[in-house]
């Protein structure tokens, strides 16, 4: 064993001398580096009023985002509440920021038959879009709400620019 160490030690120290060629000043100055920036676009919302969604299980375009969202269901919260879930995917030529959706709201009839906004829950439930989503990429998110399922059967879900109305349990 103490054979084979020894021409390996021997080996490393030769290449380790073999390393430079001799000039000191190789490299120095004969090589420049030149930096540009080149401006790339940007992701730029427009402002457009909301718009309604079809209630037949469609894809729907929102205007102002320019990303296209699919109604994917409703479910039980993990810890109570309701869990409504979307797929998003990027029609931009830029990635989406992930704060671009923002924070959707929902509202549901109440037993006065007004409109009621229903808060948003914290928790796992919720996989809001936390990186930005590349070009033509889509993904799956989901918001939890403290409301059940049962009263979604009346109910105004807006994310973005666009508005699901209806009975969110059958779309």
């Amino acid at each position: 064993m103490k054979l084979r160490i020894i021409p390996a030690l021997v080996a490393v120290a030769f290449l380790a001398g073999c390393s430079g060629d001799g000039d000191q000043n190789s490299g120095a100055g004969s090589e420049s580096i030149e930096v540009s920036t080149s401006s790339t676009p940007s992701f730029v919302a427009q402002v457009v009023s909301p718009i309604n969604a079809p209630d037949d299980g469609d894809p729907v375009v929102d205007p102002g985002l320019n990303v296209e969202y699919r109604f994917q269901g409703t479910g039980y919260g993990t810890n109570g509440g309701s869990v409504i879930y979307l797929a998003v995917k990027n029609l931009n030529e830029v990635p989406l920021p992930a704060d671009a959706i923002g924070q959707p709201t929902l509202k549901i009839k109440d037993y006065n038959g007004s409109m009621t906004d229903i808060e948003s829950l914290p928790g796992d439930d919720n996989i809001p879009l936390d990186l930005p989503l590349g070009v033509g990429a889509t993904t799956n998110l989901q918001w939890a709400f403290n409301t059940s399922t049962g009263s979604l059967w009346s109910a105004e879900f807006r994310v973005g620019n666009v508005i699901f109305r209806g009975n969110l349990n059958n779309m």
